[in-house]
């Protein structure tokens, strides 16, 4: 997103925060913080918050993470080696009693795959040529593991694979 007026340099480096509404009315709340350190933070309100009956979507969950590693390989390729290993850390919260659903509409899948812990944490570390190489990879590997901790043992990870396509080809 190119929001200059939204932009500000702070004391290590700049950030950004968005206050808009999706597409489908769901308010937009996307914090930026880019340190000169390297350290690169993003937090997202995501579709579905603070209903009464919280969901997570999975064309949302699938999308964000895709982006996620396809932001930070284009970020990181001016500033560090080929080999030279990325940690990222995605974190889920609010999990325990959130449903995954499939959207638009709340569409819920044939079971209910419910999280009963409070918050997600998946970690991984690549180097940027293994991350760039290997986004659908990974994006699946990392969703995997978040839908199996919504319970969906056998995730139909085709549908994963479907969306990562979708939005790199721009075939919605």
């Amino acid at each position: 997103m190119s929001r200059p007026d939204l932009t500000h340099v702070v004391e290590n480096g700049i950030e950004t925060f968005v206050s808009d509404t999706y597409f489908d009315g769901y308010p937009l709340l996307d914090y930026w913080r880019f340190n000169e350190s390297g350290f690169f933070f993003h937090r997202r309100l995501s579709s579905g918050d603070g209903e009464d009956k919280p969901l997570a979507d999975i064309g949302f969950t699938v999308t964000y993470v895709a982006e996620a590693i396809d932001c930070l390989t284009r970020l990181y390729t001016e500033l560090i080696a080929e080999d030279q290993a990325i940690a990222v850390v995605l974190r889920l919260l609010a999990t325990n009693g959130r449903r995954l659903t499939r959207l638009p509409p709340h569409m819920p899948l044939i079971s209910l795959y419910e999280s009963v812990i409070p918050e997600i944490v998946i970690e991984k570390r690549n180097s940027l040529a293994e991350w760039r190489a290997g986004l659908q990879d990974h994006t699946v590997d990392i969703c995997k593991e978040i839908f199996l901790r919504f319970n969906w043992i056998n995730a139909n990870l085709e549908l994963a694979k479907e969306i990562i396509h979708k939005l790199f080809t721009r075939s919605w």
